[in-house]
């Protein structure tokens, strides 16, 4: 399964990353993190990351996922980003009902949505050990938008 979900950051400002020969991503994206859903949540513009939390997932094993940066780089499209990858997400026993429906990003105080999906499939099962999403997200800095990827 493959999802693509693009959706703007909110307020991630082009300094937030180093483009030069430094390969540190700088606050408000160094140590940000994935985390997942056990219920929908709509995704908008005018979201709040208290929308996401209250509805985070309960898994056996979950925890939010803290993103790690690798330096940026000119994507296939021709344009310069950053991808971030983040261990994957796999329950460590069964849990029902153990479905995923959202993906977000949250940055590194734990206080501020910075961005935001619904999976493509959703809900994803998330059942038991079996079960496994991967994330990936590709931040923008000439945009300040933010691709999350989940297989």
């Amino acid at each position: 399964m493959a999802t693509l979900q693009t959706y703007e950051a909110l307020d991630i400002p082009v300094a937030g990353i180093s483009t030069g020969s430094d390969t540190t991503v700088t606050v408000p994206l160094n140590a940000a993190s994935v985390g997942l859903t056990g219920s929908l949540v709509l995704v908008a513009r005018n979201n709040v990351l208290a929308d996401f939390t209250s509805k985070e997932l309960v898994n056996d094993g979950y925890g939010r996922k803290v993103i790690t940066w690798n330096k940026p780089e000119r994507l296939a499209n021709g344009t310069i980003g950053c991808v971030g990858t983040v261990a994957e997400f796999r329950p460590t026993g069964t849990t029902s009902p153990g479905l995923a429906y959202n993906a977000f990003v949250v940055d590194s105080t734990g206080l501020k949505l910075l961005a935001s999906c619904t999976l493509d499939d959703a809900p994803v099962p998330m059942a038991d050990t079996h079960s496994a999403l991967v994330v990936t997200v590709i931040y923008n800095p000439q945009t300040g938008g933010m691709v999350i990827d989940v297989e």
